[in-house]
């Protein structure tokens, strides 16, 4: 039930991010090469439409695919993989290391400390805890309730 509960947070964030976007406030929207780059501890969530994730830290990551993606992992943690619906999902427990996503319709989620994060494509985040990001175009923090950032690439 805890698998499927998770398999089922990430369908609704990928429906919200994909589907919904313009309900989202608080955003920060970027322009020109759609780049994010976030460090903190807390949790931070990536949806992707296209492009590039890489992601370090220590604690808890998921990766769920919907359409192509690749997955390159370094470090430690005990990961497994399953199959949900049109879903391929990695979860990793006590993750220490770095992970690299690229393709098209992907989430990665890391919950933990020291995460820094590198996004490029288009896509949205997440920040949820303490931390920073920036941006081309603006810098920010990471909060409680979570800071919301859309990543666009317009090229």
């Amino acid at each position: 039930n805890f698998v499927m509960k998770r398999i089922f947070f990430v369908l609704v964030l990928l429906f919200s991010v994909l589907v919904i976007p313009n309900l989202v406030s608080a955003q920060v929207n970027l322009h020109g090469s759609g780049h994010l780059h976030a460090e903190g501890n807390g949790r931070a969530t990536l949806i992707m439409q296209t492009g590039n994730v890489h992601v370090s830290g220590h604690g808890y990551l998921v990766i769920a695919i919907r359409d192509n993606a690749s997955i390159q992992l370094s470090g430690e943690g005990t990961c497994q993989d399953y199959e949900h619906e049109n879903l391929t999902v990695k979860r990793c427990r006590g993750f220490n290391g770095e992970a690299h996503v690229a393709g098209n319709g992907f989430a990665v989620r890391i919950q933990g400390h020291d995460i820094v994060l590198d996004a490029s494509g288009k896509g949205h985040a997440r920040l949820r805890g303490e931390g920073w990001y920036e941006t081309n175009s603006k810098s920010g923090s990471w909060s409680a309730e979570g800071q919301e950032v859309n990543i666009t690439d317009n090229s």
